[in-house]
């Protein structure tokens, strides 16, 4: 009577608690298929970032390239300009040179006429 009583009582306390701890296994294993996937989630983010900061390095180098090839072109600029600005002054001075001579050769012409309508 009294003691089979008992064992049914425990033997229902314990169904209980073995209910309980299946449900805590079954809890248990979705958390842990939930953080098995954040955690492939994770990797590929981690693989995209790793990507992305590969391609800003590839980037910056072509930008530290491209702004030496900049710089270099830009000395080459301003060698030119200052070739240019010797060039002008040189043909300047050979411009007033050929005047000089044109108005030599005028004068000598005129003489020249003078001396012949003199005679």
């Amino acid at each position: 009577g009294i003691l089979e009583e008992a064992l049914r009582g425990k033997d229902t306390v314990l169904q209980q608690m073995s209910s309980r701890v299946d449900a805590q296994d079954q809890a248990m294993r979705e958390k842990d298929a939930q953080l098995t996937d954040a955690s492939t989630q994770l990797a590929a983010y981690e693989q995209t970032l790793r990507g992305k900061d590969d391609r800003i390095t590839e980037m910056s180098s072509k930008i530290d390239a491209l702004d030496h090839d900049l710089k270099s072109k830009d000395a080459q600029v301003m060698e030119n300009l200052t070739k240019v600005s010797f060039l002008e002054e040189q043909v300047g001075a050979k411009e007033a040179h050929v005047a000089d001579m044109v108005q030599k050769v005028e004068t000598l012409e005129r003489e020249k006429s003078d001396m012949f309508s003199r005679e």
